[in-house]
């Protein structure tokens, strides 16, 4: 779990963690520079519960980003799986039972997601269950090139994670890491039920504006993105339809780099190539005039 003033809500996340139908091994809070009461309210419960045998805080003496502690703390984890929690939502009470009985019974299966029931409620003491264990493995094709579903639904299997943890770039969310190298791979899983209470507020990160400085610096993500994929593609021989993949990566590079030439250059030209040929490298539509706004700024 990574953490950063998450006073407001974390308790409910720490109950609904305690409260598992299958007992959680371990739990690693990373801290990032908390200003308010979150690492207080933590220790208070930890110890009201005597967890400290497998409960543990980490404080950044920085503040490094949730980037960062995700990649950080699944390091750190000791357990065969390794599940990625937010601070602020609150998980069915029986999602790890779910997910360890999925991950048991297929080998095939490296990383495993779900979907979410998005909630705007302040606090909850209902307790409710994943109903069905039904799955679909998600093939890597240009419509599945960008992550569909939310981090904070994850779980993978550590050993994989160190196995491609080499191809991993500075800056790359573990969530959009994780999907694009397991589904590279045949191996990740989407669970057709809802395993959390997604919290939506003002604060959510997914909720904050870009600006064309982070524009500029997820383009050269991108790049490091595309050029790491296909170094796993050349490397590893096992992955089934590698060409096939490849002129998937392919073309995203070159549409990303018509992206970059575009706010190098203020040519509208590589507007129209985007727009014919390069769409699918944007989630939305909008995103496009997004990018022809921001080169005003």
């Amino acid at each position: 779990m990574s953490t950063y003033n998450g006073e407001k809500y974390i308790l409910d996340q720490l109950k609904s963690l305690k409260n598992q139908s299958n007992c959680v091994d371990e739990v690693l809070i990373i801290d990032d520079c908390s200003k308010d009461a979150t690492v207080e309210m933590a220790r208070r419960y930890i110890s009201s519960y005597n967890l400290n045998s497998k409960w543990k805080i980490i404080q950044n003496k920085i503040n490094q980003g949730w980037k960062h502690n995700f990649m950080f703390g699944a390091q750190q984890a000791k357990g065969d799986l390794v599940f990625f929690s937010d601070q602020d939502d609150i998980w069915f009470q029986n999602k790890i039972e779910i997910y360890d009985q999925i991950f048991s019974e297929n080998d095939n299966i490296n990383v495993l997601a779900s979907h979410e029931t998005e909630w705007m409620g302040e606090s909850s003491s209902v307790m409710l269950s994943i109903t069905s264990n039904s799955y679909d493995l998600i093939p890597f094709n240009n419509k599945n090139y960008l992550i569909q579903c939310s981090g904070c639904t994850m779980a993978v299997r550590k050993k994989y994670l160190m196995h491609v943890l080499p191809f991993y770039k500075d800056g790359w969310a573990h969530d959009d890491f994780l999907w694009k190298m397991s589904t590279l791979d045949d191996s990740f899983a989407l669970l057709n039920s809802s395993t959390i209470l997604h919290r939506i507020h003002e604060n959510n990160e997914s909720r904050k504006k870009r600006d064309k400085g982070s524009t500029l610096k997820g383009i050269n993500l991108e790049k490091n993105i595309t050029n790491s994929l296909l170094s796993r593609l050349n490397e590893d021989t096992t992955i089934d339809k590698i060409n096939l993949k490849k002129r998937i990566v392919y073309h995203k590079q070159r549409g990303n780099l018509k992206r970059e030439k575009f706010f190098e250059s203020k040519n509208l030209l590589y507007v129209f190539q985007i727009l014919i040929n390069y769409m699918d490298i944007y989630r939305r539509k909008r995103q496009l005039i997004g990018d022809i706004l921001l080169l005003n700024k």
